[in-house]
């Protein structure tokens, strides 16, 4: 097959539409030559970042069980596949939608992620139950607690959280994973707190939109509203003044936001007003019990939150309860480009802890990443306190591990939960284990398929090409075993019928007791030289084609598309040598050999 670029096939087939009419018939009778012949063009791609997301809106989409809005949230968040979630499942339609242009014979070569971690951790931690730690709890606990609704060292966390998990989560099961968030200060003295918008606070408004104006001002998703811009899924404000204006035509409302207006800076400073409006309103929902100040200090409450005006922004106000109860909200400062901060700021913490029967208890490898280690790792993360494409947590959590854990133990692991933004912030798990001195996350390979047109769409194509180890010998060791014992070594590993051994992971094609001596086969004894050289070349051959009818079982054709098994094996004569053997499949774990065994 021909490799080409994959932005070279566009310009052909644009020039190929251009081209002068005396050629139509020469290229219909080229396209119909194709579409009988076929093509033998094959496109490489990598899959990207976005990709990914890709791949998950497309599994949301045509999502029929809870499984499928897993194995969606799980590729979005991991940016890989998986056994259990695995690349010929989701990448056809992929693929289908990304080369309308090809046709029958064209292949697609595509590589992506693998996790080859353990997905059933990773998945309890990742899609633990979040519980937020309410005022109310800090002020059951008296004290500071009390006073500026945070944790602090005289007043830990772990005393206290194991206690409101079992409160306020029903019905939990042995092994269940929750996640505590909470704020945390060592010793406060401002009062005031900083938090940012996230996607729980911009759907908080469009649930109190819908409760008090109707599902006309919800979108159809029910995740963004139309008063005051909130959006969960993008988690931010909508800042557009087209767009405002397009929701108040398109859906009838009625809404006076720019009665009266003609210039777009009038209408801009409107809806500006209208998000600190907003942003208000949540503090009404959900600091009821506010207070102007603590101890004669002015508490204040510094918001960051997101705007699109057609690009994203992040920007900064500042708020104070009026002392009426409840508490109502005063913009003191902002909109601004610049953060408020406290003179004894807080940061924002989670612990993981996991129910043991009885109780929750503290997951001691498990951390989820505080507010404080984004703004430690710059400003490229700490800005919003997440990682992204453009910041991929692989370039950081290794470098803050060995800061927290500096002594781990060779084969130590520690569970990592992170912020993650990729058109929305998810909650990501990793695991990261110590060796050599480093910790290192090892969950990851690269691997490839290719998905073959058939004619009227591009389907997985199963070849498999892999090189044997230890392992694969051992298996055809273990077989001529059960069926000549005498051709076994006395150690278990190598055998003399194909040649296996799993010991040194090759073929021997130069051992002469077959012939002579304690592994002697009486088809060998009258044969040249080269007649023996040849007969364990082809007993080679057929070792390989033992494995993978023991391997590959389940291997079966595939309608439109011919499915190729290519086996390379190493092997010694007295010299290393390499062999390739290509077999077709032809029944349910049957196997033709189509070429080979070949020295390369």
């Amino acid at each position: 097959m021909k490799l080409i670029n994959k932005f070279f096939i566009p310009v052909v087939i644009a020039a190929l539409a251009i081209a002068c009419n005396p050629l139509d018939e020469t290229y219909e009778e080229l396209e119909e030559q194709q579409a009988a012949e076929g093509s033998s063009v094959t496109v490489t791609y990598t899959m990207t970042s976005d990709d990914y997301g890709t791949v998950a809106s497309n599994i949301r989409k045509a999502a029929t069980t809870e499984d499928d809005s897993v194995a969606a949230d799980f590729i979005e968040d991991h940016e890989a596949f998986s056994t259990e979630y695995e690349a010929k499942t989701y990448l056809p339609k992929f693929v289908n939608d990304n080369y309308p242009q090809f046709g029958k014979g064209t292949a697609v070569k595509v590589s992506y992620n693998f996790y080859q971690g353990d997905i059933g951790e990773v998945t309890a931690y990742s899609g633990a139950e979040v519980y937020y730690v309410s005022d109310a709890d800090y002020e059951s606990l008296g004290g500071e607690a009390a006073t500026y609704k945070l944790f602090t060292a005289e007043q830990a966390p772990a005393t206290y959280l194991p206690g409101f998990l079992a409160k306020n989560i029903q019905d939990p099961a042995e092994g269940d994973i929750a996640l505590a968030r909470y704020d945390y200060a060592d010793e406060p003295n401002d009062p005031s707190m900083s938090f940012t918008f996230d996607k729980d606070a911009y759907q908080a408004l469009v649930d109190h939109v819908k409760a008090e104006k109707g599902d006309n001002w919800i979108d159809s998703y029910g995740t963004a509203e139309y008063y005051y811009g909130a959006g969960a899924y993008y988690q931010n404000f909508e800042a557009r003044v087209s767009k405002r204006e397009e929701w108040i035509a398109d859906n009838s409302l009625d809404d006076n936001l720019f009665e009266g207006l003609t210039t777009e800076a009038e209408k801009e400073a409107a809806i500006e007003a209208r998000i600190a409006e907003g942003i208000g309103k949540y503090l009404e929902i959900t600091y009821p019990n506010a207070v102007a100040e603590v101890n004669g200090v002015a508490m204040y409450y510094n918001v960051t939150y997101e705007i699109y005006d057609g690009s994203n922004e992040t920007l900064y106000v500042r708020y104070q309860a009026n002392g009426e109860s409840p508490a109502k909200f005063e913009l003191i400062d902002g909109p601004s480009d610049s953060e408020f901060a406290s003179s004894s700021p807080s940061e924002s913490r989670g612990s993981y802890f996991e129910y043991d029967g009885s109780k929750w208890e503290l997951v001691e490898n498990a951390y989820y990443l505080s507010s404080a280690d984004y703004d430690a790792m710059g400003e490229g993360v700490g800005k919003y306190d997440n990682f992204s494409s453009s910041n991929p947590a692989s370039d950081y959590l290794p470098a803050l591990l060995m800061n927290k854990y500096p002594y781990g133990e060779e084969g130590e692991s520690v569970f990592i939960g992170y912020k993650y933004f990729s058109g929305s912030t998810r909650v990501v798990v990793e695991e990261f284990v110590y060796t050599e001195g480093a910790w290192s996350n090892d969950s990851y390979t690269t691997m490839s398929d290719q998905y073959v047109h058939d004619g009227s769409s591009f389907i997985f194509d199963p070849s498999v090409s892999f090189k044997m180890v230890s392992a694969d010998y051992q298996m055809i060791v273990d077989e001529v075993a059960k069926t000549k014992p005498d051709l076994v070594d006395s150690y278990g590993t190598g055998e003399f019928y194909y040649g296996a051994g799993a010991y040194y992971a090759n073929f021997d094609l130069g051992y002469t007791s077959r012939w002579d001596g304690d592994y002697e086969q009486a088809e060998y004894v009258d044969l040249s030289k080269s007649e023996r050289e040849s007969l364990m070349i082809t007993r080679m051959g057929e070792g390989k084609q033992l494995l993978l009818e023991l391997k590959y079982s389940d291997a079966s054709p595939v309608n439109g598309v011919d499915v190729f098994y290519t086996v390379t094996a190493d092997s010694y004569d007295g010299t290393d040598g390499t062999w390739v053997t290509k077999f077709q499949v032809v029944g349910t774990g049957e196997f033709e050999l189509i070429e080979g065994p070949t020295e390369q």
